[in-house]
């Protein structure tokens, strides 16, 4: 961990009575963590596609969704790889994280969407979880809560 960014503030972002703590840097954040101490390997229940985020259900990994209400509470983690049914996954819960499709707006929280996708919308599904910031535009640093029924 770097403990010598400079952070400038710690924002208190209000939305339908629900609050997240967001830190606004003076510079692009460097990596934090090193996510190669967070990955993990489970087998995959569905085809999964790389930068989605996925959940378990019965030992095997399938596509998470807030519109599942039984994805809500569950172990929600990132796909690194994509797989076949039947396949391995590379996965982790924490860390940075960089897709070049992605056109976030910095500092802009995200929460688990529909079918693995992340999205600034909270209120998309039957239940909202928190799952990261953007650093940049195409980089992400996840950090999975707990969700919130709506």
């Amino acid at each position: 961990v770097n403990l010598n960014t400079t952070v400038l503030s710690i924002q208190l972002q209000e939305r339908d009575q629900r609050y997240a703590v967001r830190l606004t840097a003076a510079a692009p954040m460097p990596s934090l963590v090193d996510i190669s101490q967070y990955e993990r390997f489970k087998e995959a229940g569905e085809s999964i596609l790389a930068n989605r985020l996925v959940t378990t259900s019965g030992g095997l990994l399938y596509h998470a969704d807030c519109a599942v209400i039984d994805h809500l509470g569950k172990g929600i983690g990132f796909a690194l790889t994509s797989a076949d049914t039947g396949g391995m996954v590379k996965y982790i819960h924490r860390g940075e994280v960089e897709n070049p499709s992605w056109v976030y707006i910095p500092d802009q929280l995200l929460y688990l969407g529909n079918n693995g996708q992340m999205t600034a919308d909270p209120e998309l599904g039957v239940f909202c979880q928190p799952v990261g910031y953007a650093l940049t535009a195409t980089r992400v640093f996840l950090d999975i809560e707990r969700g919130t029924v709506l």
